[in-house]
This record gives C-alpha cells, structure tokens and sequence, in this order.
C-alpha cells in the first residue's frame, strides 16, 4: 500500500471493481476526499476477503485525527492499526505505524523523538524493499531538521533524486524550497515551490499542499507582493480543512501580514485576535509567536508601545522556551523599538546588546544585522555617532543571501545622520547619494525580481496547461482502454459461451443455457429459438418470463410472420417502436423485436427471435452481440442432431452387438452341454436295452449267474458315465453363473499379497511340477493391501491353472512390484503363446483351445470378472504365437467394499 500515489493513478483504481482496489482508492483518497474514501472504507470491511480493510481505516482515521490536534485519539487509532497489523503479519504496514508515531511524537514538541523515529523508519523501509517511502522518510527528516541543522537538512536532500513526478518528487520541491525562503533566496524559492503546490495537489497530498501555500505567500510578501501573498494565503486556507487548526493560523498568518503590507491594519489586527484565541490551547506553538510578532509590529507601527511591548515581551518567554532562536531576535529587536519609542535608550540599547549575544554563530545574519542597524540608530540618537558609524561598518560586512527591499537605503541614511552629527557634510552628502541611488538600484531589482517570480508563475501556468491537457489525453486513452477492454470482456465472454454452447449435445441443456447467457448480455422479455422443417419453421424453444410459449409451426411463405420473413430473406430484422407490436397472446407488449438467421453451411437452418418490453433495446452493439451468438448456436443446433443420430446409431448397433453376443454365448453353452447330455443320452439307451435283456433272461428262467455279474458290470459302467456326465454338466453351468452373480460378502481387510503369493505356490507345487513346471519367483515387498482373500486366490489359481493346462510350458516366472500406489503381479512363462489374434480374446466366455478336452473355457472369464468387481484391480495379456505369455494382474491399494 503506498502512502499517495498521482491523480492519473487513483483514476485507474477507481476504474477497477475488485475488492483489493477499492481498499487502495480508499487508503489514497483519505485527504483529497474524505467522504468518499470512509463510505469506501466501509464497503471493504464488509469483504470477508480484505481483513486488513479495518487496520487501514483505524490508520487513516488516526491520520485525521492527528490533523487536528487530538494527539490522544490519534495515538490510540495508530495502536489498535498495529495490533491489527501485526496479528496479520504486514511488516510493511507496521512500518507505515511509525510514519504516524513520527508526527504525533513532533507535535506533542518531542523533536528528538520525532527523529529518531524517522532514521528507524527510513532503515525499515530500506529493508522493505520500499525506495519511495524510505525517500518520504529522509525528506520528512530534512524538514524537521532545516531550521537547526542547515548542513544536515542540505546533505540529506542532495542525496535523494527525486524522480520526474509522483510524491517524492513533490515532497523534495516543498523542503528545498523551504530551505531557500528561510535563507532569503526568495524567488530561487518561488521556482521550487509553485510547481511543489501543483505536485502536492495532483498526489492528494492535501496537508503538505496547505503547508506550502503560507510558504508562497511568505516569499511573495518578502519580495513586496502583498496581492500575491494574499491570494496564495487564501489558496492554502481553502484547500485547509476546518480542523486544522495549525495550517488554518499559518495561512491565515500570512493573509493577515500581506494586509498589513497593504495597510490594512484593522483588518489585519483583526486576524491577528481571532488567531490568538484560536491558538490558546498552544501558547507555545510557532504560529502563536508568529501571531504575537504581528501584532507587535502592528501596535509599533500605530506607537502603540505598551501594548507592543506586551506582545513582544510573551513572544520572548514563548520562544525562550520552545529554544526558536530567530523568535528570540524578533521579540528582542521589537522591545528595543518600543524602549526607544518610549525614550528609554539605554534600555533599547541594552535590549539590542542581548539579541547579539544570543546569535553568536551568525546563524540569523537577517535578524543580526537588523539588531546592528537598531543598535545604531539608538547611538545616533543618543549622540554617540562615531560607535554607531562602528555598528554599521560591522552591518555592511554581513553578507545576506538575499538583499531584502530598503536594506541598503536604511544603514546608508543612517550613515548619513551619523556623520551629520560629527560635522562630515561631505560623507554625508555621500550616504545620501548613495542611498538614492541604492533605492533606484533597489527599484530596478525589485522589477527584476517581479519579472523572474512572472515567469515562475508564466511556467506555473504552462505547467497548469500542460497538466490538464495531459489529464484530458489520459481521460480520452482511459476512456478508449475502458471500451476495449469492454470489448475485449464481451468477446471474452462470448468465446467463453460460444465454448459452452457447442459443447452441449443436448438439447435439454442447449437452449436454457441460451436463454440463461442471452438474459446477461442483453434485455431480454421473450426468447424463442426456431428450426426449419421443410417449408415451415418449428418452434424448439420458447419462455416469456420463464413460462412455455405455445407457438404453432410458421410457414415459411408467411408474409405477415416475422420470422418467416428473418428466414427468407436470411438477414438480420430489428424492429422498436410502434413496428414492433405485440404478436404473441397472453404476452405483454414488446417495444423491441430482433430476428436473427441460424446459417449453417450456406443455408438457414433456423431463427433465434428476442424481444424486450424497453424501447431501442437492440442497438448495433446488441445486434452484432445476436449474430455471434446465433452463429454459436446454429453450430450447436447442429451437434446436436448430428449426436442424436449417432446416439440412435450407437444404440441400434449396442443392440446388435448385444444380441451377437448373447448368441454367441448360448452357441457356446449349447456346444458344451451337448457333448455331456448327447454321451448321457446314448448310455441311457443302452442301460435301457441291458435292462430289458436282463427281464428277458427272468422270465426265459432264472439267469445264470455270470449273466447277472456281466449285466451288472455294464450297469455300473453306464452309471459312472453318467455320473461323469452330470458332473460335466453341473460345472458348466456352475461356472457359467459366476458370470453373472456379483461379489460374496466376503469383506476386505489387510492382506500380505507377496506372502499369499508363496504360500499358494507351495500349495500347489505338485500339481505344478506334475505338468512339467519350474516356479520363480521375485516378489518385492509392500505394504498390506485392503483387499479379499479367498477371491485373489481364485484369480491367482486360475492363472497357474492356465499356465498347467494350456501353455505348455517348462518355465513359470512370478514377478511382483509396486505399481500406480498398488501392487502389480506378472505371471510369465514360455509356452506356445496365444495363436489367436488378439490375445484378449482368452478372457471372452467360453473360449478355449481344449473343447471336448475338459476345458470349459470359463476360467479367465471368471477371474476378470473376479479381478474387477471383487479386487477393483483388472486383468491383461501379452502374447505372441511361440513366444510365451505375460499375464499382469493390477491390484489397487483398496478393494471396493459393498456389493456391486
């Protein structure tokens, strides 16, 4: 946050609507507009995303409160913004807290304190990173210290440069112009401080605005320019706030002494009063002894001693105590007026004498050489010429940084007296001559001066000039940045609903998605979208404030439908006024109507109508809006059919594929049924025709006994066939129900997957080694997976299973490794591979390279289906004709739980 920033940059805040820049055009507008800046304060503290909005305002309102004079309140609003600021963490507001301290620590006369503040604040902002603040920091420093510290207020400026424009280069004009009045360089001053006024102005930075125009009007007074002064005294009251209760006397301090110049006495005694009670609260302050020394000068002017010296003699105390040594001088020299007004001499002299003592490093060589000039008037006057002719020797030697009007005039006519009073007609005729002659010099300067403070002001004005053409081509370039940017949000906006719109394949969600966008963009009562059927136009959508319009389909020779007309002559209508009649039952009038075709691929392949109860709703902007819009939509419009074919596609041939397969899969258990029943079938026969052989032989007689054993052998052996048959059969259809049922209840729960993996091995290790196998193994260790025991068994035995019966195989290699936050397991052998193409065929029921074998072609069916509804893992091959197989069996870290 910066402390003030230039007219041009609040211009663009203010042109912003985020949050974050309406808490920084409140914080920048505190002293230029107050009103506005709380009202803004107040809005962002009601942002839950700005919990720095209340420190801010406590800081500003402290700010305020410190203008006019309530030190307590302002110390208080400047804690409660640190506390605020610190539980926040802001190291750089925290330091902007002490930019505050520093000057309430000043205005409570605590000049040391003030300074330390400054030189600890300046090293923080430094660390910060902050240039600009740290700059504000040394000017302000250099301020505070000019009238005690000259050399060390001129070292810290000339280390600062200033840039162009902006704050620092504001403040840097006000202190280095400061420091040229004080000294006397008065139209030097002028050159730095006219353009620090407008600098000040432009950076809201009202209060340093106030302090310089008392400044101007302190230099156009010294150069003889009451009207200046005046006016500039008075500039600085009205921009003061009423508050203000320093500023307010300064100017009006300055006001009240350019009426005295124009000798306007009652009117400036009268300012000088009500500034006195005014600055009652602060006796000691410089605007009260700047007050008392007026109305001294006046009482002296009018030979009014003893009220003169009664100002005079409050202005010596004051400034004794407030150690202001140029208050000293001024008070001492007006005493030794009224001391010699009233005759007392010896008194004026010894008054004089005092001053001098106290101005021993010549630092008020103004003030010091006015006092020598008293000094020896007051001897001339008592006589003593030839010290008084000493006095003014010692005068004219003191070199002055700038001659003020009527300087060389007063010392040579005194001069003059002197040596009259010793008898030298001819010095004295000299003095004379010479002060004539100083006071034409004097005259030809003051025009001089008068010319150069016209061109300062000539350039003041340009600068005015300047400023404000570059305030209008900065508002001309806003204005054009506002409209592109405008531009550049609608059409932003517009690729963003373009996006939106051709990417909905429904018309379900199409057109309230239309309705929706076209209500934000634009005036809109009825919306109605419309495609072409042939010869005639049927209305796909249609609201009038949210309710369903029913529209009858429009044919397109219609000379009196509107939309008829938008469709046959493919072009944009727009219609408003008494044109524009209503045409729908049931709907209010509309003053707004706008028709905009649907074109795709060269032809009109609907009609998108708006209406708008307002009249000149649909202006060019609206209507160029509509036809991007209508554009997007006629792309939408025709995705959309174009998916609801494909969906119908996709359906017909889902079905087919479905019906496919389902023949396939019964063709599959019609084969290996019929092997089993047919096998049934025929040893049923022939156990039909052993039993009958057998009544034969009971009823031929009692059989023989080897005929019964032999007739009960066959009986047993058909049994066991059909025994065996059965089995076959039951399996078949065990494993064929499999397919179809979803998980056991069995519940996951932590599983050591490389351990199960041995143990099965192990457990099936003969059969393994029956076939021919040679297991090994490399199953790296992991963390236990939340999965099903006994369904990962089954997966894992159909694998081995596999590898047994099918692969033909003298090799089996199990590797086990983390994979994608799982565990992944391959099981790779070096078989004859998978003949058929592609490979995942193995995993389709009822394929099998063992029918009429014993296989039943169900086994990998079963254990993907296992894998993924049970383990939530998946199943998948690589093979080639010769080559092996590699299954790969993914496990996730957790099972699915419920049933599925």
């Amino acid at each position: 946050m910066k402390l003030f920033i230039t007219s041009r940059e609040r211009d663009a805040l203010a042109r912003q609507t985020d949050p974050a820049s309406e808490l920084t055009l409140a914080w920048v507008l505190r002293q230029v507009d107050a009103e506005r800046s709380n009202a803004l304060f107040t809005a962002c503290c009601r942002h839950a995303e700005l919990p720095e909005a209340p420190a801010w305002q406590e800081l500003a309102l402290a700010e305020a409160a410190a203008f006019n004079d309530d030190l307590d309140a302002a110390s208080q609003g400047v804690n409660r913004a640190r506390m605020q600021f610190t539980a926040q963490g802001d190291l750089h507001a925290l330091a902007m807290c002490s930019w505050f301290d520093a000057h309430i620590t000043a205005v409570r006369g605590d000049v040391t304190g003030a300074e330390t503040l400054l030189r600890e604040m300046i090293e923080r902002f430094y660390a910060l990173g902050d240039t600009d603040m740290a700059n504000l920091a040394r000017l302000d420093l250099a301020a505070r210290i000019q009238s005690g510290d000259p050399a060390g207020s001129q070292a810290i400026l000339s280390a600062v440069e200033p840039p162009a424009d902006g704050p620092v280069r504001a403040t840097h004009d006000l202190v280095f112009g400061n420091g040229l009045a004080v000294t006397g360089q008065h139209v030097p001053a002028l050159r730095h401080l006219l353009p620090a006024f407008e600098r000040l102005s432009d950076c809201g930075m009202r209060y340093r605005a106030v302090v310089c125009s008392p400044m101007i009007a302190y230099c156009f007074s010294e150069l003889g320019d009451p009207a200046q002064a005046l006016e500039w005294a008075q500039r600085g009251l009205g921009l003061s706030e009423p508050g203000w209760v320093h500023r307010n006397s300064t100017c009006q301090l300055e006001i009240a002494t350019a009426l005295a110049q124009q000798r306007q006495t009652a009117r400036a005694r009268q300012i000088g009063e009500t500034l006195l009670q005014q600055l009652a609260p602060r006796p000691y302050s410089r605007a009260m002894q700047q007050t008392r020394h007026l109305l001294g000068r006046l009482d002296v002017a009018e030979q009014r001693w003893l009220p003169a010296a009664r100002h005079f003699r409050t202005l010596l105390s004051a400034a004794r105590r407030t150690a202001f040594v140029d208050m000293q001088l001024d008070a001492l020299q007006g005493l030794s007026t009224c001391a010699q007004g009233q005759g007392r001499l010896p008194r004026a002299r010894r008054l004089v004498q005092l001053g001098l003592s106290i101005d021993r490093r010549d630092s008020f060589p103004v003030q010091q050489r006015d006092l020598l000039l008293r000094a020896a008037d007051i001897d001339v006057e008592a006589g003593r010429a030839v010290r008084a002719l000493a006095l003014i020797e010692s005068a004219a030697q003191l070199q002055l940084p700038t001659p003020r009007p009527g300087d060389d005039q007063s010392w040579l006519r005194v001069a003059a007296r002197a040596h009259e009073q010793l008898g030298h007609w001819r010095e004295a005729l000299d003095c004379e001559r010479r002060a004539g002659a100083a006071e034409r010099a004097e005259l030809a300067r003051a025009w001089e001066q008068r010319l150069h403070v016209q061109q300062a002001l000539d350039e003041l004005q340009a600068m005015r000039e300047q400023n404000e053409r570059l305030k209008l081509q900065h508002g001309a370039a806003a204005e054009r940045a506002a409209a592109a940017e405008d531009n550049l949000q609608t059409l932003e906006r517009l690729a963003s609903i373009g996006l939106g719109l051709t990417a909905r394949l429904s018309r379900d969600e199409l057109f309230p998605l239309v309705d929706r966008e076209l209500r934000r963009l634009l005036p809109v009562d009825v919306v109605m979208v419309f495609q072409r059927r042939g010869a005639r136009l049927e209305l796909l959508y249609g609201r009038a404030h949210g309710d369903a319009l029913p529209i009858e389909p429009i044919p397109l020779d219609d000379p009196q439908a509107l939309t008829a007309r938008c469709a046959r002559e493919d072009r944009l209508l727009s219609l408003h006024g008494e044109q524009a009649a209503p045409r729908i039952p049931g709907v209010a009038a509309t003053h707004s109507l706008l028709f905009a075709p649907l074109r795709s691929q060269g032809g009109v392949v609907g009609v998108l109508s708006l209406q708008a109860q307002a009249a000149d709703a649909y202006g060019p902007r609206e209507q160029h809006l509509v036809l991007s819009l209508a554009a997007y939509m006629a792309i939408a419009l025709q995705n959309a059919q174009a998916y609801e074919r494909l969906a119908a596609l996709q359906h017909e041939l889902a079905e087919r594929r479905r019906l496919g397969a389902l023949g396939h899969l019964v063709a599959g258990v019609a084969h290996e049924l019929n092997t089993p029943l047919g096998n049934g079938l025929l040893t049923v026969g022939t156990l039909q025709a052993h039993v009958e052989l057998l009544q034969a032989q009971l009823h031929q007689g009692a059989p023989r006994r080897s005929q019964l054993l032999a007739c009960a052998d066959d009986l047993r052996t058909g049994l066991n066939l059909l025994e065996q048959g059965l089995k076959r059969s039951a399996n078949l259809v065990r494993d064929f129900k499999q397919l179809a049922v979803g998980p056991d209840s069995e519940p996951a729960a932590p599983l050591d997957v490389p351990a199960l993996c041995e143990q099965l091995l192990k457990s099936e290790s003969r059969a393994l080694a029956a076939a021919g196998l040679r297991v090994t193994t490399d199953l790296a260790p992991h963390a236990p997976l939340v999965t099903r025991h006994h369904a990962l068994v089954e997966v894992l035995r159909a694998l081995l299973d596999n590898v047994r019966v099918h692969a033909k195989a003298t090799e089996l290699m199990l590797h086990g490794r983390s994979d994608l936050g799982g565990y992944r397991i391959d099981c790779v052998d070096n078989g004859v591979g998978i003949h058929t193409q592609p490979a995942s065929r193995v995993f389709e029921p009822f394929f099998s390279s063992r029918f009429g074998q014993g296989g039943s072609g169900l086994g990998l069916s079963v254990a993907l289906h296992r894998a993924r509804a049970l383990l939530g893992g998946d199943i998948t091959v690589q093979s080639r004709p010769g080559e092996g197989c590699r299954f790969q069996l993914q496990l996730p870290l957790l099972a699915p739980s419920g049933r599925t």
